[in-house]
């Protein structure tokens, strides 16, 4: 008589490729393991979580800045991120340059309506780009959503943030020193004037070596004892530090004339 199978065994089959231990049954065993284990993966992957944002602000009132950290607080409560103020990180010198990995800066003007004035902290984030520049109404729409809020309604007059970056190229390379013995106690200090020229794409060299060499607003060549910015001078290449400012707020110093801030004219 033919063999019985035994029982509790496997059905037989006419197919050998299909038997339990054919290679063709490891692999899709192998295979339906290989993908329990990535469904599994994906399940205890943690959510994305949102951006932390790094917040600096010009021109607020102390008032104004308090109500920007409730909103942060209030944001943070509902689940809409975090954020860090920049403005907590800076040592005493460079306070009013705006950090490089600022990602906000909230500036107040006079008006509602009115642009907010060209600080030095617009003109840094105007130069390395990827900092939106916003009214103080984003703190209220954000804190009111409880997350941050999408800019485009409240920038601040000077448009969309330009890419992270882009202000390279608004000096272009350009040698350009600073003179600080050329500067007046009412300009901004030689340190931040020289961290907006790298910002904006420029090389801080010393004064032999410079192409431009910038000045404070109110100085005066009868009181300069140093001949290379003297001869800079001459030559319409000694400009009052307003002409970075206007590069910079153009996004090209080639649409800025020079001769307009030379000092010899």
């Amino acid at each position: 008589a033919p063999a019985q199978p035994r029982r509790g065994a496997a059905p037989a089959t006419s197919n050998p490729m299909h038997a339990r231990d054919s290679p063709t049954a490891n692999r899709t065993r192998r295979r339906s393991r290989g993908a329990a284990a990535i469904d599994d993966d994906e399940a205890a992957r943690p959510a994305k979580r949102p951006q932390t944002l790094v917040i600096s602000a010009s021109g607020v009132d102390p008032a104004g800045r308090t109500a920007l950290r409730a909103a942060a607080a209030a944001v943070e409560r509902a689940g809409g991120g975090k954020a860090r103020f920049a403005d907590d990180e800076l040592l005493a010198k460079l306070k009013g340059v705006l950090p490089a990995r600022a990602t906000h800066l909230v500036a107040q003007a006079t008006d509602e309506d009115a642009k907010p004035p060209r600080t030095l902290k617009v003109l840094f984030a105007l130069a390395r780009g990827g900092c939106a520049i916003v009214r103080p109404s984003w703190v209220e729409a954000s804190r009111s959503a409880g997350r941050w809020a999408d800019v485009d309604d409240h920038l601040a007059g000077y448009g969309p943030p330009r890419a992270a970056g882009a202000g390279r190229r608004i000096l272009d390379g350009l040698a350009v020193h600073v003179a600080p013995s050329a500067l007046g106690p009412k300009d901004p200090s030689s340190s931040a004037l020289t961290a907006l020229v790298s910002a904006a794409g420029g090389r801080s060299v010393a004064l032999r070596h410079a192409a431009v060499a910038l000045v404070g607003t109110n100085w005066k060549p009868s009181d300069c004892r140093q001949a290379g910015l003297r001869a800079l001078h001459r030559s319409g290449c000694a400009l009052r530090f307003r002409w970075l400012c206007e590069a910079v707020e153009a996004g090209d110093a080639g649409a800025v004339a020079r001769e307009l801030y030379a000092t010899n004219h």
